[in-house]
């Protein structure tokens, strides 16, 4: 059963969750929740049909549009299509994929590839570092950049021990931007770096990642940060930098800087552009900008917006203002 969402639901503590109630109050409504988790709910606004909400997805986009953006090969390959940069890459399927394949299509089953044999041509082709995703996942999570040929052995054996398939891609080089377009037109955009410390010529590595672990989680929680291998016990000099994440998504911890009236023209139609080729009205377009020419790197069909809400009151304003927009499409 769903509850109305108030103050004193333990799920109201949810950045999202805050906003949407706040939005929907401007609009004169409400948002009910399954109190336990908060993950499913639904809008009601006057005079309107109730709009149903999963996590983050708030039901602008169809099934097909999402899906289209969720598979990272397929979204790739669409956006090649159409002329939109994007990163060359390979699906590479599991052993348990193949056999589960095999047992109503075995010849397609058959005419998959060797992961191990494919993931090597495509990296000495494309060139290192190359990077290891989930097919269809989310939030940088199981996401690792490939350095060597060495490790990509490792890496396959570690992805496929979450995932079914991958996909392995190509790098991308230049800074990490977010662009969010609802309905065509530009609403949110911010450059990402991945998590990192900073030295203070005292403290060891795994004591000042656990003070910026707690830092994350009294401005938004959910953020669970790792100390890269072999490096807790090592004392930072004044000043120096250690990244915690290849991935510079804000879900792993990532740090933002709020370009949404410095984006450049190029960049901001790009991403527009994204959107359109794969039908979405509401998208989260992650571009490589790289002396001044972006590339798509993904698209998200569902982006959450509380990360960047909680970076600051002026960011949480602007994520309130694109809810009210989309609900009142």
């Amino acid at each position: 059963m769903l509850e109305p969402l108030t103050p004193d639901l333990p799920v109201f503590r949810r950045p999202f969750l805050r906003l949407l109630h706040e939005a929907a109050s401007a609009l004169g409504g409400t948002v009910e929740v399954e109190p336990a988790f908060g993950q499913v709910g639904q809008v009601r606004l006057p005079g309107r049909p109730p709009r149903l909400f999963r996590g983050a997805a708030l039901g602008l986009n169809s099934d097909a549009a999402a899906a289209w953006a969720r598979d990272k090969d397929h979204c790739a390959r669409r956006l090649r299509a159409a002329g939109v940069s994007a990163p060359d890459g390979v699906v590479l399927s599991a052993p348990r994929f193949r056999a589960a394949l095999a047992r109503h299509n075995p010849g397609a089953a058959a005419a998959l590839p060797d992961p191990a044999t494919d993931a090597r041509h495509f990296a000495e082709e494309a060139g290192w570092p190359v990077w290891l995703k989930p097919l269809q996942g989310a939030a940088g999570e199981g996401v690792m950049r490939i350095d060597r040929a060495e490790d990509l052995e490792r890496g396959l054996e570690a992805g496929f021990a979450h995932a079914d398939q991958l996909r392995l891609e190509a790098t991308l080089p230049g800074r990490d931007l977010r662009v969010n377009v609802l309905r065509g037109a530009v609403v949110a955009a911010f450059a990402r770096r991945p998590a990192e410390v900073v030295g203070d010529g005292r403290s060891d590595v795994a004591t000042l990642t656990a003070r910026l672990q707690q830092a994350l989680r009294a401005r938004h929680g959910g953020v669970t940060l790792s100390v890269p291998e072999g490096q807790g016990s090592r004392v930072l000099a004044v000043g120096e930098c250690l990244a915690l994440s290849a991935a510079a998504n804000l879900t792993t911890g990532g740090t933002l800087e709020d370009l949404i009236d410095r984006l450049p023209q190029n960049c901001a139609a790009l991403a527009i552009r994204a959107a359109e080729v794969l039908g979405l009205e509401w998208a989260g377009v992650d571009l490589m900008v790289a002396e001044n020419r972006p590339a798509v790197l993904e698209v998200n069909a569902a982006p959450g917006l509380e990360y960047y809400a909680s970076h600051g009151p002026e960011q949480w304003a602007r994520a309130r203002g694109i809810l009210i927009r989309a609900l009142e499409g």
